[in-house]
């Protein structure tokens, strides 16, 4: 697995340039961006999630909280919606956590406890109908 020192070594540029050109931060030069560019491309060079959830305090994954039950028919409907939202996040390069559950009431409290763990940066919600006709089995 390549790392940012074996890009930023390829390329003959420091690691704080990499830094930069993954980050699309700073004043990087358009040679050097193409440089390392194609330094990361040649060393087949895919940026670490989990360093980087460290480096910024928080994770680029897109948390799905959404009514399940296994016994109920209209489960696979919303699974098939999931199916699509993980084609779409896949397109952009994102990460979805897929967070099933089966009360509507503790719906917020497990939304707030994703929120604080710092597991996602974003969250999707669906909206859960009238549980006696949602979820019956």
């Amino acid at each position: 697995m390549s790392t940012i020192y074996d890009v930023a070594k390829k390329a003959g540029v420091s690691v704080g340039t990499v830094s930069n050109v993954i980050n699309n931060r700073g004043n990087v030069n358009p040679k050097l961006r193409k440089r390392v560019e194609e330094a990361m491309q040649r060393i087949n060079y895919v940026p670490n999630k989990a360093a980087r959830s460290l480096a910024f305090g928080r994770s680029e994954n897109i948390a799905v909280l959404y009514p399940f039950n296994p016994n109920s028919i209209t489960g696979t409907s919303y699974l098939e919606y999931v199916s699509h939202l993980i084609n779409i996040a896949n397109e952009y390069g994102q990460q979805l956590i897929l967070y099933p559950s089966n009360n509507s009431a503790a719906a917020v409290v497990d939304l707030e406890k994703i929120a604080t763990s710092g597991q996602a940066w974003s969250f999707i919600l669906l909206k859960w109908r009238t549980w006696t006709t949602e979820f019956r089995i």
